[in-house]
């Protein structure tokens, strides 16, 4: 936001973005843009890094755009803040995207009230008031998955383009901090971009600089006047600082006249609004309470939580009895560097005596990083072995989910994780603080809950921003001096693991007097796999070596038939790597509370019944509140576990995160109580996948993975060979001169020779209408043909685009749809089924031309060679494994699917292979 010389205020992108995230934000800004104020200046060398990485991968970025052969016009953002200086600047832009070159690079685009400056322009063809061409923007960010804050930039970029040339770009593409690219369409966020931009423009032209207070938001962490809003709360007394509470808690005490901290410290039982419930009430009472006698004399101070009898086994009781074997446990991690960020340092503490002995595993490779996670892993697994009665503590929830990534990226040391996991070793100190005792601290961070029991803490690196700023620092200097500030901090957090946990021993000894009776602790039990999952990693493993002999180490040595064998090896146990993350936290979540829930994103906790919003039929839509501040994955169609009876709690309707409600609808016969919290579901039995795979590794093993018979359409994915088309030779070009992009396609599908053939396109480019055509001609060749895609709405998408197209040519098909009732088509040439054996049954019918159902259907053996073509549509989002396990049920594979996400079968060492 600034004001140019004639009094206008020019809004940008990242206004926009602050407005969304915090009213207050606008306010301070116009504060300075009027005069009334002056911006501050936050020194934060994590703020500053983040800034430096951004500027980083915007220029590998832009080297890549060139290192390809792109053209590129590179231009410059203008020096000064006149108005001419931005028309110039964007007139440079202008005549850049009508020259038409693939790249622009840092553009501008001015209206004389919106500035922005794209990271990149990227061409299209697309005719415009251009030519033949046309831009859309993109936008670089350090970020592994979409914000709403890119999207919204990306959108206000899309506006001024479309301005320039005539023509609203279709979509905006995010370059994400892992360098995958998103391709996003903009009409389905222009609505909310429009609604939010109005806003802004209407709050900017009201001149209002004073209206609004600062309420915390997660845009606090990285906005400069971050310490000015902080001041403000300690002035006014502000709920906010009471440890743990909510937006919602906030909302709702300030409505039962409970606006600050003392009121809430010094408030009686019977003050509680009606709309909190008493525990929760209690918990922030009593919260407030012991924090305001921390103000009055500084001291640090405890008290303890009683155990509820509805709730066994939480808090203290959660601690194991103590072992020689014990593990204190800390990760350190750089979220910048490597694809995926690296954990750098796995330290660790053991207490054999009184004295903590420290072990530190450094990773400055991605390859160290796996030889340092087996090294931990042994190392645990080989004091477990030597003490089952161990545990390995830590505090908070990181490092175990760092295990279970670095699990899943080198595909090692699965069962030995499994083990730990399933065996209760991990111990949460966290969560044994924040149910077993209170403290008069504004945060329950291990650096604020120490002070009770260590001396203050020394040296170069004393938080974790810091470290990771330390371990940059040491990335470009090579100065040991920065590991050895990181190592200490490390060891300083183990060995604060370790005293707390002791200090915490001693407060089960004062909970059993000061409340009466012992408290239970939580028993060992065996973590070693069942007999059939040893039975069947067994029976993979034999398949592995069968598949493998002779294969080199090295990729790069492999054979086109080596690597191909290799691949199919490694996606064997696919499925069961895949379903223990899933399985993991669903053991970790259900014995959650709702109140924990809320913390995590994979659950919505703290649910309260608002009322019934509508009845359909036999069913009943009901309505509950949530914080909106939580941040949760759960959408419309999911069917959620309620953690409290394990059962489903419905189908979800409707989700407002901005209201933080969320409609189930379930049957009226469903006595089961409102849930309090949502889990998602469990993952799905994926036997028929795994032995579809076993079958096609069988028949490669017996047959060899090249040459004529069964599963040659996957095997020739493997070996990455070109379709094999009747009357075109290899190599030839697939389509002619003259010949029509969806022409060609329609022509190909009838002669496809046992072969796999990929139909690429970005969203929008027809693969849905094309694919429906060529299922018509195939149809129409009385072939059978299978329909499939991850969800049942994309089946259903395309079943609906075949029937279209069908009544359009005078076709007639008979598609049979596994699929429950919702998830169907409703086209009147579907029959809708419920059970495998329906379809299978029905397949016999000669009146039946196509089948439809996902990949659980299709990797049945009973649909083994009864199809002549299977279509994968959105293929890119289908794991290569489900692909090669579906190539049984018929002799041809098309691949419907975008370029940036279908499947690659690449040299490398993913086990997916894409």
């Amino acid at each position: 936001m600034r004001l140019l010389e004639d009094n206008a205020v020019v809004l940008t992108p990242t206004d926009l973005v602050g407005f969304a995230e915090c009213r207050h934000l606008t306010t301070l800004d116009l504060g300075v843009t009027r005069g009334v104020s002056e911006r501050p200046f936050r020194h934060d060398p994590t703020l500053e890094l983040i800034r430096r990485k951004g500027l980083e991968l915007e220029a590998e970025v832009l080297s890549d755009y060139v290192n390809q052969g792109k053209t590129v016009a590179q231009l410059e953002r203008p020096a000064g803040a006149l108005l001419s200086d931005l028309r110039a600047a964007q007139d440079a832009t202008i005549t850049a995207m009508q020259s038409g070159p693939d790249v622009i690079y840092q553009g501008t685009l001015f209206d004389g009230r919106w500035l922005g400056h794209p990271d990149f322009l990227l061409r299209t063809e697309r005719p415009s008031l251009l030519g033949a061409w046309s831009y859309e923007p993109a936008e670089s960010k350090l970020a592994r998955h979409a914000k709403p804050s890119a999207l919204l930039q990306l959108c206000a970029y899309s506006e001024g383009v479309a301005r320039v040339q005539g023509l609203e770009p279709e979509s905006m593409h995010l370059m994400l901090g892992d360098r995958q690219i998103e391709r996003h369409r903009i009409s389905d966020y222009a609505a909310y971009y429009r609604a939010i931009k109005r806003a802004l423009e209407q709050r900017v032209d009201s001149g209002d600089a004073t209206s609004t207070y600062p309420e915390p938001v997660p845009h606090c962490r990285v906005c400069p006047w971050s310490p000015t809003c902080a001041k403000q709360w300690r002035e006014d007394d502000h709920l906010c600082r009471v440890a743990n509470i909510r937006r919602t808690d906030t909302r709702r005490l300030r409505d039962a006249a409970i606006p600050t901290l003392t009121t809430l410290g010094t408030a009686s039982a019977d003050m509680r609004p009606r709309d909190l419930g008493a525990r929760p009430f209690d918990r922030l009472r009593n919260q407030a309470r012991l924090q305001l006698e921390q103000y009055r004399d500084g001291e640090v101070r405890y008290e303890l939580i009683p155990p509820d009898p509805e709730e066994a086994g939480r808090g203290l009781a959660c601690l194991p009895a103590p072992s020689l074997g014990d593990v204190f446990f800390d990760i350190e991690a750089d979220p910048w560097i490597v694809d995926g960020g690296i954990e750098y340092l796995l330290g660790v503490v053991v207490g054999d005596g009184e004295t903590p002995r420290y072990t530190p595993f450094w990773a400055h490779t991605r390859d160290e990083e796996k030889a340092a996670f087996e090294r931990l892993m042994d190392f645990i697994v080989e004091r477990l072995d030597r003490d089952p009665a161990m545990h390995v503590y830590h505090y908070n929830d990181y490092e175990p989910a760092a295990l279970k990534r670095l699990m899943g990226r080198f595909a090692t040391r699965v069962d030995e994780l499994d083990r730990l996991l399933r065996g209760g070793v991990f111990v949460d100190l966290y969560d044994v603080v924040r149910q077993g005792v209170r403290i008069s601290q504004e945060s329950y961070s291990l650096k604020k809950v120490e002070k009770l029991y260590m001396p203050k803490r020394e040296g170069p690196v004393t938080t974790a921003g810091y470290s990771t700023v330390a371990y940059e620092k040491y990335l470009k200097t090579g100065d040991p001096e920065e590991l050895q500030g990181i190592e200490a901090y490390n060891r300083d957090d183990c060995v604060s693991t370790f005293l707390l946990r002791r200090w915490l021993e001693e407060r089960r000894i004062e909970a059993e007097q000061q409340f009466g009776g012992a408290l239970p602790r939580p028993q060992p039990h065996d973590g070693e796999a069942s007999d059939a999952a040893q039975k069947m990693a067994d029976e993979t493993r034999r398949r592995v070596e069968a598949l493998t002999p002779g294969i080199p180490a090295d990729p790069l040595a492999r054979s086109a038939k080596q690597q191909a064998q290799w691949l199919l090896a490694q996606l064997l146990d696919w499925h069961r790597r895949e379903d223990k993350p899933q399985w993991w936290t669903y053991f970790h979540l259900k014995d959650k509370s709702p109140e924990d829930l809320v913390s995590s994103r994979e659950a919505l906790g703290d649910l309260t019944f608002d009322r019934v919003v509508a009845h359909e039929a036999r069913s009943a839509i009901y309505r509950y509140d949530y914080d909106p501040t939580q941040e949760h994955r759960i959408v419309e169609g999911d069917k959620p576990l309620d953690p409290a009876t394990d059962k489903s709690a419905g189908t979800v309707v409707a989700v407002d995160p901005a209201a933080g409600t969320i409609d189930l609808k379930r049957g009226l016969a469903n006595d089961a109580p409102h849930p309090r919290a949502l889990i998602g579901e469990k993952p799905f039995d994926a036997s028929a996948l795994r032995d579809a795979l076993r079958r096609v590794a069988d028949y490669v093993i017996a047959n060899g993975i090249d040459g004529p018979g069964s599963y040659r359409a996957t095997r020739d994915l493997l070996l990455r060979h070109s379709p094999r088309v009747r009357g075109v030779g290899a190599g030839e070009v697939l389509r002619g001169d003259s010949e029509g992009y969806v022409e060609a396609a329609r022509r190909l599908a009838l002669v496809l020779d046992d072969t796999c053939l990929p139909l690429q396109g970005p969203p929008g480019s027809g693969k849905t209408y094309t694919g429906a055509r060529m299922i018509l001609d195939l149809v129409r060749a009385g072939k059978k043909v299978g329909i499939t895609a991850t969800s049942h709405k994309a089946i259903t998408n395309l079943i609906d685009a075949v029937c279209e197209a069908g009544r359009e040519e005078g076709v007639r098909v008979c598609i049979v749809q596994k699929a429950d009732e919702g998830d169907a088509s409703t086209s009147p040439e579907v029959v809708a089924v419920a059970s495998n054996k329906e379809v299978d049954v029905r397949l016999d019918d000669p009146s039946i031309s196509i089948v439809a159902g996902t990949q659980w259907l299709m990797a049945r053996e009973e649909l083994e060679g009864k199809l002549d073509v299977l279509f994968v549509d959105e293929a890119g989002q289908m794991s290569l494994a489900n692909v090669v396990a579906m190539g049984g049920a018929a002799g041809s594979i098309v691949l419907l699917g975008d370029p940036n996400q279908l499947p690659q079968v690449t040299q490398g060492t993913h086990p997916d292979g894409a």
